[in-house]
């Protein structure tokens, strides 16, 4: 966790969504070898978190500091993170870009990755259940349009 200011500094700047500590935390716990911190003289410059479910591995929050991008850090993160989902009996590897993002797809392109056409990317919130509440709202349905 001592990186993890330095951390979601870089995740600013790179525009993406900031993960709470308690997140980071529990994921340390779990996978702490794929989350890669690239260093110049002890200062952060970029990062990458993988995952793997013992099935799939994926690859998300690759992010490296502007003064440092197009120096081979974002390749020498993913391949490594690549390297540590390998041995732990990855396949494949998928991951996730905004679509408009031209300088990832360049990136992920020119590291051998490709669109999957037809696959659509959907997601749900899951709020925490309120103390003493055991039972779920339902919505009414509406009829047919």
């Amino acid at each position: 966790m001592a990186d993890y200011e330095a951390v979601a500094e870089l995740w600013g700047i790179g525009k993406m969504e900031i993960d709470p500590p308690e997140q980071v935390r529990q994921r340390m716990k779990r996978d702490r070898d794929l989350l890669l911190v690239a260093e110049l003289k002890g200062k952060p410059i970029g990062s990458v978190i993988g995952g793997w479910d013992g099935r799939r591995a994926s690859v998300w929050r690759l992010v490296v500091h502007p003064d440092f991008q197009r120096r081979g850090v974002a390749q020498a993160l993913l391949r490594e993170v690549e390297k540590r989902l390998r041995a732990k009996g990855a396949l494949s590897v998928f991951l996730l870009t905004w679509h408009k993002n031209d300088v990832a797809l360049r990136l992920y392109h020119s590291c051998g990755y490709h669109l999957c056409e037809g696959i659509v990317f959907m997601y749900k919130d899951c709020p925490k259940r309120r103390k003493g509440s055991n039972t779920t709202r339902r919505r009414k349905s509406r009829p047919e349009e």
